[in-house]
């Protein structure tokens, strides 16, 4: 294989593997979208880089000294809004001939058809061909409502942005190599510029192999610039540039790298430059926290002051709307809303959010069994479980036992399914009885949709390829009938009977 044919190396279904240097770009779910960092190099500001000066920030003391204390700010439950279960409301939106088109997976399909034995071309929700047939690559950008899609350019691959309607938001003709998402704000884009040798000096690699987290021989490293764009503006960051593979952080509408001096930058979405320094510390996605001698203030990203607070406050995993307090006197933590209220004074050994407004709660220490605790304060169950998590499905829990097994629990308490194996999921949420799959039927609050097999396809809907039909997993009743294959993709539900599919939209 020339090198040419190593750099275009993609395989029919589309899964090219794209690297950033130093190790891949793997998902972290303990981090939350606020948190996510590229697992990558340290970064070097590029060289042109450069910015207006600006007057002095005022320092925390020079603030308003009449700052609102935490304990006079009101939380009210009616401002948490739980999630619901709701039903999936279909309707059809289009028809096309799929006699020439194929699907590769279940719950966010790509939509192709064949070129050739090295290509594909792919396709919208309406079995279009997307960018005249040019797109031969489609993945959905996590956190965002937006997909990029590759094409393939005098030798090179290049990435655009569009959305599930197939909309193009950025052409691919920009000089964007790939796309990688950030938070739900901001992306980072690559532009390569030329191969290089120096994989210190490289921004992101091509390689071969379906997954790879090292560089090969075979491999081709690209040198070039990195610039965080802003899904909202539309726009580039200028003032993010760096010419190494990047280390950013989001914080809501704040990014942060280290330039040359390994000093922290801080830029906005306005693409301003802010001279925080080290003076505060970012909690959630729009606090940023000053310690004084008489304790902390809480500031929010454009420096006014939100409240002072005697508390630590730290972030709760798979959660914006809640945090941890901390007394450092007592040992003790509570909880916080994200509008500085206390929700719970510091009582608990440890807390963590378990989903849709309920707690974990231990009268001991982190790693002690644990309870699960309502957003009044009401302690649901006993600290009878090793962990209690949601599984995004609202209202149910996991509730993993000493014995290996996992209880299936809702928001009262009740044991729903006993001794489960591997607990549920959203995709994965039945009981198997002899010859059937049990499913979950939410409103019912029982495992009682009873099917012969059964693939989730996503938005509480099950496929079952024996009895040829679409269920809902909410209400147990069938959607849709006498059915050869189901699909989601860009956010559709797509039915297929012979040669011929129809598309729904899905609320």
């Amino acid at each position: 294989m020339n090198k040419n044919s190593k750099k275009l190396a993609i395989l029919l279904a589309a899964l090219m593997a794209v690297s950033m240097t130093a190790c891949s770009s793997n998902d972290d779910d303990s981090k939350t979208e606020t948190e996510a960092t590229t697992t990558t190099a340290a970064t070097t500001a590029a060289d042109e880089t450069t910015t207006d000066e600006e007057p002095a920030e005022e320092t925390p003391e020079e603030k308003d000294s009449e700052i609102t204390a935490q304990e006079d700010i009101q939380f009210d439950p009616a401002d948490f809004k739980k999630d619901e279960l709701k039903t999936a409301q279909i309707k059809e939106v289009a028809k096309f001939s799929s006699k020439d088109i194929d699907f590769w997976g279940d719950t966010d399909s790509l939509i192709y058809s064949k070129v050739d034995d090295k290509t594909i071309a792919c396709c919208n929700y309406k079995g279009e061909k997307l960018v005249d047939g040019k797109a031969f690559n489609v993945e959905k950008l996590k956190y965002t409502d937006l997909y990029t899609y590759s094409i393939e350019k005098d030798g090179m691959i290049y990435s655009g942005l569009m959305d599930a309607k197939g909309n193009i938001v950025q052409a691919a003709d920009n000089g964007v190599g790939i796309y990688k998402e950030l938070n739900d704000h901001f992306l980072i884009a690559f532009f390569p510029e030329a191969e290089t040798d120096n994989e210190d000096e490289a921004i992101y690699y091509v390689t071969a192999n379906q997954y790879s987290i090292k560089v090969k021989d075979e491999d081709v490293l690209y040198k070039g610039k990195v610039k965080v764009y802003d899904i909202e503006s539309k726009k580039y960051l200028e003032n993010t540039t760096v010419t190494t593979s990047p280390n950013y952080s989001a914080y809501g509408d704040l990014v942060s790298f280290y330039d040359d001096d390994k000093n922290r930058v801080w830029v906005n979405s306005e693409d301003k430059v802010l001279e925080l320094g080290y003076d505060y510390n970012t909690v959630g996605s729009n606090m940023l926290v000053a310690q004084t001698e008489d304790g902390r203030i809480v500031y929010d990203h454009e420096l006014n002051p939100l409240f002072s607070t005697k508390y630590t406050i730290s972030e709760m995993s798979s959660t914006e709307d809640f945090f941890m307090l901390y007394d450092g006197d007592t040992k003790k933590a509570g909880i916080m809303y994200k509008n500085g209220a206390i929700v719970l004074e510091p009582k608990y050994g440890n807390i963590t959010y378990a989903g849709n407004g309920f707690f974990t709660y231990t009268n001991g220490e982190y790693g002690d069994k644990v309870g699960l605790l309502a957003l009044d304060g009401t302690e649901i169950t006993k600290e009878d479980y090793k962990s209690i998590r949601g599984f995004d499905v609202p209202g149910y829990f996991n509730a993993a036992k000493d014995n290996g097994k996992t209880d299936i629990i809702d928001e009262t308490g009740k044991v729903i399914v006993a001794d489960d194996d591997y607990g549920f999921s959203e995709s994965s949420s039945y009981v198997k009885v002899s010859d059937t799959y049990d499913y979950m039927v939410w409103e019912k609050n029982e495992p009682a949709l009873k099917l012969a097999s059964g693939t989730y396809i996503g938005k509480n809907m099950v496929f079952s390829y024996k009895d040829k039909a679409i269920f809902d997993q909410v209400t147990g009743k069938k959607l849709v009938e006498d059915v050869d294959k189901a699909h989601m993709a860009y956010g559709y539900l797509i039915v297929t009977k012979g040669d011929n599919s129809t598309t729904y939209s899905v609320e």
